[in-house]
């Protein structure tokens, strides 16, 4: 049975310039932005290294300072974020290519964060995260939905999907780049 009949798979949020839109705890205190401008976010595949995304691993990745909050700039009126949008401007990050593309330059692209993930650059095997915390991801993810009419057995996928028997149907769907780096397309 195809993928696509239970599942659809996107890329995960383009920022265009991750190093502004991504906070850790410290560079939210620098900045002052509020929580309620900041998503909880997946930036990285090395910050999910098994195959469930708990809220106890973000929140010792929060304790670790690592970037774990995309801006989510909804609110000019907020003093220090508009700050923040004013520093970007004067760091030209509205004329990178991404950025340039959106009205407004800062606002993010409309994807809601997706019950399973996958990491899309690997060495070793292809690896499925059940994203347990519901976390947003950025690129270095494809984002799985599971269509509406299978989400009572998300789990039931999901074993599935950790499988060596759905790994090797995959393995015969990807690219595979110098040195063994292997990445797998949305499609």
């Amino acid at each position: 049975v195809s993928f696509s009949k239970f599942m659809q798979a996107t890329r995960g949020i383009a920022t265009g310039a991750n190093k502004f839109f991504m906070f850790s705890e410290s560079k939210k205190q620098k900045y002052g932005i509020k929580s309620e401008f900041l998503l909880p976010c997946l930036s990285k595949a090395s910050y999910a290294k098994k195959n469930f995304f708990t809220k106890n691993i973000f929140e010792n990745l929060k304790k670790g300072d690592k970037p774990v909050y995309l801006l989510n700039a909804t609110d000019l009126s907020d003093k220090n974020l508009r700050a923040y949008i004013e520093l970007g401007e004067k760091q030209e990050i509205h004329k990178l290519y991404l950025t340039s593309h959106r009205t407004p330059w800062y606002s993010l692209e409309n994807r809601p964060p997706a019950p399973i993930l996958v990491p899309v650059f690997n060495r070793n095997n292809l690896r499925f995260i059940r994203n347990e915390f519901m976390v947003y991801s950025l690129t270095a993810f494809h984002c799985i939905y599971v269509k509406p009419s299978f989400l009572s057995k998300i789990d039931l996928i999901m074993a599935y999907l950790i499988t060596d028997v759905a790994k090797e149907i995959f393995e015969d769907n990807r690219r595979e780049y110098g040195r063994g780096l292997k990445k797998f397309e949305p499609n």
